[in-house]
């Protein structure tokens, strides 16, 4: 698996059979061992390979199963947002939960409803409050 194209392995059909490479051969089932293990290693190596692949196909399970920041209570354009004004919701849609802490002072640019998924779009530029 470093690298190498072609093995050489040597196949008896049983231990018992006379000959000088019987004792350094393999048998059937140890060569099916040695086919699906190399399968295995192949298959691993390729997955590690394929990260970015891997990352967009888990992006809508991700997306359902973690949390975004909503809205605890309605708010009025202009409120300035505190923790008692957060809550953590799934699905992952907006504004992911481990970010809330630097929600905390932002001003929201229209009223918005108990629920709300937060978008970054409902929020005054940084700096611009």
């Amino acid at each position: 698996m470093m690298g190498a194209s072609l093995i050489e392995v040597h196949v008896t059909l049983s231990r018992r059979m006379f000959g000088p490479d019987v004792t350094a051969s393999v048998t059937i089932e140890e060569l099916r061992q040695l086919v699906d293990g190399l399968q295995f290693i192949d298959r691993a190596l390729m997955s590690q390979c394929d990260k970015d692949y891997q990352s967009a196909a888990l992006e809508p399970t991700r997306r359902l199963f973690t949390k975004s920041v909503v809205l605890a209570s309605d708010l009025k354009a202009g409120a300035s947002l505190t923790r008692d004004h957060f809550a953590f919701k799934k699905p992952g849609t907006g504004i992911p939960a481990a970010e809330w802490l630097r929600l905390v002072g932002r001003r929201v640019c229209r009223d918005l409803p108990r629920n709300h998924v937060l978008q970054e779009d409902d929020l005054h530029p940084e700096g611009a409050e």
